[in-house]
């Protein structure tokens, strides 16, 4: 098999496809990623948390092993060797220092048999639509915000009590 790339990966927003720049109008996850390396590029004293996940509607297990096939073929195969210098894949949080321009992956999909573990693991256990601590091992803990039904309509008091969540979450970080 060639070394895979992810522009056969369209990105997803829960069941809808992200509007960008392919030629098909969809954003994929290469042109994200090209996005992130020009941003850190461009701010090397940044750097950035990515999550990834599965988000088309189909949670089958099959189809969660092939997508994270075809993660790894790509995060361990760079078929670009210079953006590998761009992504943390270790299971364990990384000092602001040690993130300074690099990616690290926090992974939201479960690995089938023969895949090489990479990023954080925050597959098990995510609570849909709340604000919880998220323990993947011992010595790691993760405050996340994922509120998020908020349809049919999207109003500016919606968008005032979304702030107040995260808001709530930095106020348990500060003080934990």
């Amino acid at each position: 098999m060639q070394n895979p790339t992810p522009q056969d990966l369209i990105a997803y927003h829960g069941s809808h496809a992200i509007t960008g720049s392919s030629p098909e109008g969809f954003h994929t996850i290469e042109s994200i990623f090209k996005q992130c390396y020009s941003f850190l590029d461009q701010h090397p004293r940044e750097g950035i948390i990515v999550q990834i996940k599965h988000d088309w509607g189909n949670e089958n297990d099959a189809v969660q092993v092939q997508f994270a096939l075809k993660l790894q073929k790509f995060f361990f195969f760079f078929e670009d060797a210079a953006a590998s210098r761009y992504w943390l894949l270790e299971s364990t949080l990384p000092s602001l220092k040690a993130l300074r321009n690099k990616i690290q992956l926090v992974r939201r999909y479960p690995l089938g048999p023969d895949i090489r573990d990479m990023g954080i693991n925050a597959f098990a256990g995510w609570e849909r639509n709340s604000s919880f601590t998220l323990t993947p091992k011992p010595s790691l803990s993760i405050h996340v915000q994922d509120n998020c039904n908020f349809f049919p309509t999207i109003k500016k008091s919606i968008i005032n009590k979304k702030w107040d969540f995260v808001k709530q979450e930095l106020e348990k970080v500060k003080t934990s």
